[in-house]
Order: structure tokens, then sequence, then C-alpha cells
């Protein structure tokens, strides 16, 4: 069958990026992205496995391995944001915390917006989840691509790559999650196979694009992204030291 013939084609993928990692040494280079490769394909095998020999309990090891792959794929956000903003240490610090912030906080309103934890409770949690975290990770690549857009940043082949298969993935897992109920029973049908084929694109995006170590090219306008940055930062502090006076004032009051 078809579905079959693409679970095969995206674990034989998963397993070409991991067995390039592992002789090009792009594992240390790219540590987070390939952990969550490693992780996919463990994941992908084991419900194959399940899928074949034990159907019973396959929605259990579904849906508790696809929690677990949502916090493994924050990791490749992050992994485009940590490569990107190397040259940047401040805004790549900045960037560290707001998206550490964001995850807990989603975590928290998807675990607290349910009843008492039942299966369906889990299963509900983790789609609120997938939804909501989706949705924060395409808005913050979208703006990264927009920053380095503007300044005419070359972000290099691994980078690009990493960026636009992403980026992909992200546009389907926000179609699938948020408006694909309202596109008609044709679309439903279309999608069913259409989706783990764009995700044959994204892994042939990433093996292409990290097939060797290709960094990402220094920035020919790092004065004056920095110059940006620290008048960002001055600013930051001035507003900070303002409202602080004002809280003083009106605790004395």
């Amino acid at each position: 069958m078809l579905s079959q013939a693409i679970w095969i084609a995206a674990v034989a993928l998963e397993a070409l990026l991991v067995i390039r990692s592992v002789s090009r040494g792009l594992g240390w280079r790219y540590p987070y992205f390939y952990s969550y490769i490693g992780f996919v394909l463990a994941q992908d095998v084991l419900r194959m496995f399940v899928y074949t020999k034990h159907p019973m309990i396959y929605p259990q090891v579904y849906w508790s391995t696809q929690f677990l792959g949502l916090l493994f794929g924050c990791g490749v956000l992050w992994e485009i944001y940590r490569c990107a903003l190397s040259p940047f240490p401040g805004a790549r610090r900045i960037a560290r915390n707001v998206l550490g912030i964001l995850v807990i906080v989603l975590l928290m309103k998807a675990a607290l917006s349910h009843g008492f934890w039942t299966a369906n409770r889990a299963i509900l949690t983790t789609l609120d989840i997938e939804r909501d975290l989706r949705l924060v990770q395409a808005m913050s690549l979208a703006a990264l691509i927009s920053v380095f857009a503007f300044y005419r940043v070359s972000l290099g082949r691994n980078l690009r790559a990493l960026v636009f298969g992403y980026g992909i993935f992200l546009a389907t897992s926000v179609i699938n999650l948020a408006v694909r109920g309202q596109l008609g029973e044709r679309f439903e049908l279309t999608w069913e196979w259409l989706q783990p084929s764009l995700y044959i694109v994204v892994l042939a995006v990433w093996s292409s694009g990290m097939w060797r170590y290709s960094p990402m090219e220094p920035p020919k306008v790092a004065w004056s992204i920095g110059e940006d940055y620290e008048r960002l930062a001055r600013s930051t502090r001035i507003r900070l030291g303002e409202l602080r006076s004002r809280v003083n004032k009106g605790i004395r009051a």
C-alpha cells in the first residue's frame, strides 16, 4: 500500500541522516537536530513493530511517543536559532530564554485545561500542546527569516536546509491541526496521503542540505545588527529604570 511505502521511505531517509551524521561528524555540530532525527527514527521503528505485531496497543504507543516527539522537536527550532544567532550571543541568549518560557507556559496551559487525568485527557493535552507549539514555532521561524532577509544574511547550505525543511514541516502541521477540518471531506481524503508525502520532501531536503558540513557564512552586517541590538538593549534598560522609579514612588506614597 502507498501509506506503507511512504512509511518505509521515511524510515530509510531518517536512517540515512543518522548514518551520515555519524560518518561525517555532523552530530557534534548540530546535536539538537540529530537528537530529534534519532528519536524520530527510533519512534518510527517502534511504531512499525507495534503496528504489525501488537496492533491493540498501537494507540497508546502512538500518543506517548507523540508527546515525547514534541519535546524533541523543540530542539530543531533551537538548533536553527542557535546557529543563526551564533555571531550575536546577546540576541541568542534572549531567544533561548523566550523560547524556553513559551514552551513551559504552553505545557502548563495544556495540562491545566482539561479535567481529571485519563487516557482521553492525555490525547487532548497532547493535541493542544502540539497545535499551540507548532503555531509558536511557525511564528518564531518566520520572525527569524524576516530579520535575516532584511539584513541580507546568508545562512549557508546546512542552516538553509534546516530552515526550509522545518518550514515545510511546520506548515503541514499547522494545516493538519488548525484548518484541516474546515476544508471539507475531499481535502481530508487528499490530505491522508499528501501530509506523509510532504514529510518525505522534508527529509529529502534535510538529507541533501545536510550531506556535508557547510556552516553559516560570517555575516557582513554584523556591526549593523550588533548596533541595533545594543540600541534595543539600552532602550530596554532605560524603560525598566523608569518603571522601577515609578514603582518606588508608588510604594513610598
